[in-house]
């Protein structure tokens, strides 16, 4: 999250049009960090962030809501959140590592993982493509991941082979 924070300012002036919601207590130093960062967004771009450092539930209209889902974590082990939202038509933005990039969106690979100037160029670059798509690839990558299936079998082959 602390990605998506520090992404926050550059990505609200490029997208006049974007506004951002972000959900969920800080539970750890890169939260905290994130937090610090968000907080302080909020009166700059009045009804374009909403921040929310509690935990919420958040109302499927909310998530139905969204157009993009940032998931720029370089260490996911399964991914859960791609696939919550993309179940609801919502395409998935950030790094392909893990348990992401399963699910249709926009993905990058990260190719030095000690450069963090380098995961946020790549970020934002996925960002910036991903909110640049044509309507209909867009919304042919929304429907694609209200399709997406993960066979259990597949997925313990998967495993197998991995281990």
């Amino acid at each position: 999250v602390n990605h998506i924070a520090q992404l926050a300012p550059v990505l609200l002036k490029a997208h006049p049009e974007v506004q951002m919601v972000l959900v969920g207590p800080p539970d750890d130093a890169f939260g905290l960090f994130a937090q610090e960062l968000l907080v302080p967004l909020v009166p700059e771009f009045p009804g374009r962030i909403f921040v929310c450092t509690q935990f919420l539930e958040m109302p499927a209209a909310l998530r139905r809501g969204a157009h993009l889902c940032f998931t720029p974590s370089i260490s996911e082990p399964f991914g859960y959140v791609d696939v919550e939202f993309g179940f609801l038509a919502v395409p998935s933005v950030g790094c392909a590592v893990g348990g992401l990039g399963k699910m249709p969106g926009v993905y990058f690979r990260q190719q030095n993982a000690d450069s963090n100037k380098m995961l946020m160029q790549s970020f934002f670059c996925a960002v910036d493509y991903a909110l640049s798509l044509p309507d209909r690839d867009y919304w042919q990558m929304a429907k694609n991941a209200t399709r997406a299936v993960f066979p259990f079998e597949t997925w313990r082959e998967n495993l197998m082979e991995a281990y």
